[in-house]
């Protein structure tokens, strides 16, 4: 029997997402349907999607390492209090750190569908090679390609403490590409009220507060509603996969405005 992978974004952050039910409430982009009863281990997964040896790499190479820096800043920030916040002397991301989110950033990029599809349309060799084994050239190639780039080499890594009452959603797609101040950032919320972000600038942001080095706690709902809101419209225009939330009411005041905005024009 095969192993059931995901397509693109691995469970350990989805998991983050769910309720106290242990439920995901999620928004699927094909079907334009809503579901409060997801789960961390079946959404957007495929039987032998990937090899099991590239499953395994991926987890021993770059899921494990970046699932502990996630936990890490999960455990500094969500619990703890503001004060003791204040007690720590040492920045959160080590040089090993930013290196792993960088090119966890890339896997996520390099996992999304239509690499895959674009793969099977250009290469030549794709009928010698079962499915699985073509996905694991597409995204191998991909990565290797981001990787060898780099491009994200320059850009700072923050932590992004959501201190609203809205939750952040996710997106298949994962990394949320924006515009701050004029600046590109790119974003991914690994749990309702914290997000890793690159950034291409050394000033603060000015739509946050800075408590410690590369840590900014978030504070005004239109931050919020501005990265939800990007992440809705990135997967949207994909036409595929999922928009995942802890909390049901939330996801849907954001299709909803979505679809309002994109209405066509009557008049």
């Amino acid at each position: 029997m095969g192993i059931r992978s995901h397509i693109q974004m691995p469970r350990f952050i989805l998991a983050r997402f769910e309720d106290t039910n242990n439920y995901i409430s999620c928004y699927d982009v094909r079907n334009k349907s809503f579901s409060e009863k997801g789960h961390a281990k079946t959404i957007n997964t495929e039987t032998d999607y990937y090899p099991k040896g590239f499953e395994e790499k991926l987890n021993k190479e770059l899921e494990g390492p970046f699932s502990r820096i996630v936990a890490k800043m999960i455990l500094l920030f969500s619990s703890s209090s503001e004060k003791d916040w204040e007690r720590i002397d040492k920045p959160v991301f080590t040089k090993s750190d930013e290196l792993i989110c960088r090119q966890f950033f890339y896997l996520l990029m390099a996992r999304d569908v239509s690499v895959v599809n674009s793969f099977y349309e250009e290469s030549d060799y794709s009928i010698f090679f079962k499915k699985a084994q073509n996905h694991e050239l597409a995204v191998g190639f991909a990565m290797n390609a981001l990787c060898e780039n780099d491009f994200l080499k320059e850009y700072h890594t923050a932590c992004l403490i959501n201190r609203t009452s809205k939750p952040f959603v996710l997106s298949n797609y994962g990394v949320v590409i924006h515009l701050v101040d004029g600046r590109i950032h790119f974003t991914l919320p690994v749990s309702p009220c914290i997000a890793i972000t690159l950034y291409d600038f050394e000033k603060k942001l000015n739509s946050a507060e800075s408590m410690l080095p590369n840590v900014f706690r978030l504070q005004k709902y239109e931050y919020i509603d501005f990265i939800n809101m990007q992440s809705v419209k990135q997967q949207i225009k994909l036409g595929w996969g999922y928009i995942c939330s802890n909390d049901s009411a939330i996801l849907k005041t954001y299709i909803n405005a979505y679809n309002f905005s994109n209405q066509p024009n009557t008049r």
